[in-house]
């Protein structure tokens, strides 16, 4: 069997730097399900380093190889990518702010037997 090129090497060892880059940036997001949330309870500074330095690193590897810097922003691929998480972004939030504020039917009823039976706002929502 013959030895592994170089080349093929470093495309394997830089596959796996990125997928490791992508899952750190991805885990380290702030939601009550991932860790990112355990890291920024237990210490906001901790997060922001952990969450920026891994965004940068991103940003640098993956959308500005030319080391353009703001004329990044002048590539269409960037701009792709950003448009995408700006729309991501948004029917996230639209989608967070509608479950976290719809009353559900039988909550809406509860709650209404309670206020006319004087108890008042007896169901926390």
């Amino acid at each position: 069997m013959e030895a592994l090129s170089p080349s093929f090497l470093q495309t394997i060892l830089a596959i796996v730097f990125i997928a490791g880059l992508e899952s750190l940036v991805f885990t380290m997001l702030p939601l009550r399900f991932m860790h990112g949330a355990v890291v920024m309870k237990w210490s906001k500074v901790a997060w922001a380093l952990v969450f920026g330095g891994a965004v940068f690193l991103w940003w640098q590897l993956l959308l500005n190889r030319d080391q353009e810097y703001v004329n990044s922003f002048r590539q269409s691929s960037v701009q792709v990518v950003v448009a995408g998480l700006i729309v991501f972004m948004g029917v996230t939030g639209v989608t967070w702010l509608f479950f976290r504020f719809h009353v559900k039917e039988e909550d809406a009823a509860e709650l209404e037997l309670a206020h006319a039976a004087g108890e008042g706002e007896a169901i926390e929502l």
